[in-house]
């Protein structure tokens, strides 16, 4: 598909129009790019069913909305189809905007302080707009907590799992653990004391302490432990893996590699000593 949008191809008001070669690749975004003045009195015309009449970026009221809209049947005006194409774009820009003012609440005074009315200041809409796409704290923190982990994915255990000595198995986790820890620090500091008061955060935040756990177990292996001196250094390594734990020495003064160095050092002397 290879299009050009010019004025002539509109009936109403034209910006500007910027050309795309319709292929794929870095060069293009959805195809050809335009910028359209007033979009609600723009007509688009085609004379083949199913081809795209405009694929790309409308720039409304300095606003960018992605645009893919498709002609079903033969007609000389599609109002109607560029209107509802825009309008479903611009929704999902109104609900981006509302997640990424809630995340922000969040990481500055936390969930349980974070207000709709706050929220709806922050990204420009009414409180009504907002209770629009997320009629409850359960369905605006799991938004939030998508949006976020977009950012700031868990480390993949592939990383370290594959390491057979226990100790550089350990010290390779702990080093990307703690990567994250940093990174994420200022939105976990402000969350974490929440959760025992918001229920719906504690179900967001269930599947992190599922792969926490699970991080541990895999740890906890190779140690030359068993029974309950293994349940010692599962325990010990459970410790060294914890946000707060990292939280504490950061605190302390001490950098990431120092701090993975003590852990390390903690746990091989605990299953030193459960075997003696």
């Amino acid at each position: 598909f290879r299009r050009t949008l010019s004025p002539d191809s509109l009936d109403g008001p034209v910006q500007e129009s910027i050309h795309g070669n319709g292929s794929s690749g870095t060069d293009r975004i959805h195809g050809d790019l335009l910028s359209i003045a007033q979009v609600g009195n723009v007509r688009f015309h085609s004379d083949s069913p199913g081809v795209p009449l405009l694929s790309g970026v409308a720039v409304v009221n300095n606003n960018v909305y992605f645009i893919d809209t498709y002609i079903g049947v033969n007609s000389n005006s599609c109002q109607g189809c560029i209107n509802s194409s825009v309008h479903k774009v611009a929704v999902r820009d109104t609900r981006l905007r509302i997640v990424e003012a809630a995340v922000e609440l969040h990481e500055e005074v936390g969930p349980v302080a974070t207000t709709i009315t706050a929220i709806a200041e922050r990204a420009g809409v009414q409180r009504l707009t907002v209770y629009r796409h997320f009629p409850d704290d359960r369905a605006l923190l799991g938004g939030c907590s998508a949006r976020w982990m977009e950012d700031h994915p868990l480390p993949d255990p592939a990383t370290w799992t594959g390491i057979q000595d226990p100790r550089c198995r350990l010290e390779t986790a702990l080093g990307t653990l703690y990567d994250w820890f940093r990174d994420s620090a200022p939105m976990l500091r402000s969350i974490l004391p929440d959760e025992t008061e918001m229920p719906e955060l504690a179900e967001v935040l269930a599947p992190i302490w599922e792969y926490m756990r699970e991080v541990a177990g895999g740890l906890s292996a190779g140690w030359g432990v068993s029974g309950d001196a293994q349940r010692l250094v599962r325990a010990t390594v459970g410790h060294a893996i914890g946000f707060y734990t990292w939280d504490s020495l950061s605190g302390l003064g001490l950098s990431n590699p120092e701090a993975v160095k003590l852990m390390v050092g903690l746990v091989a002397d605990v299953a030193t000593d459960l075997r003696d």
